[in-house]
C-alpha cells in the first residue's frame, strides 16, 4: 500500500532530500519501493492547484525526504526501482 493511502509516522531526526519526483506515477513507484525496503520517508509535493501544475517542470512534482541515516540506502533503492521501471516500459 502506498504511503499516500496510509498514515505514515513522522520522521524523527534530521532529514534530507534524496530524490525529486517528476510525476504522481513516479511517486507511487518510489513509495512502494521504500515501503518494501522498510525505509521511513515523507513526500513533500510541490503541486499548486491554483496554477494547474505550471511550475512542475521547474520544481518537480515533489521531494522524497528520508532520515540522514537512511540516505545512501534510500538513494540506492530509488535508483534501482526507477531503472527497473524504465526497462519495463514499452518502446
Amino acid at each position: 500500500m502506498a504511503a499516500s493511502e496510509q498514515e505514515k509516522p513522522k520522521l524523527e531526526g534530521k532529514t534530507c532530500t534524496v530524490h525529486t519526483l517528476q510525476s504522481f506515477g513516479e511517486q507511487v513507484l518510489v513509495e512502494d519501493a521504500l515501503d518494501e525496503a522498510d525505509i521511513p520517508f515523507a513526500i513533500q509535493t510541490t503541486e499548486d492547484l491554483a496554477f494547474d501544475g505550471a511550475f512542475t517542470a521547474q520544481k518537480g512534482f515533489g521531494r522524497v525526504l528520508v532520515l540522514e541515516t537512511d540516505k545512501a540506502r534510500a538513494r540506492q533503492v530509488i535508483e534501482s526501482c526507477l531503472k527497473e521501471a524504465r526497462c519495463k516500459r514499452p518502446e
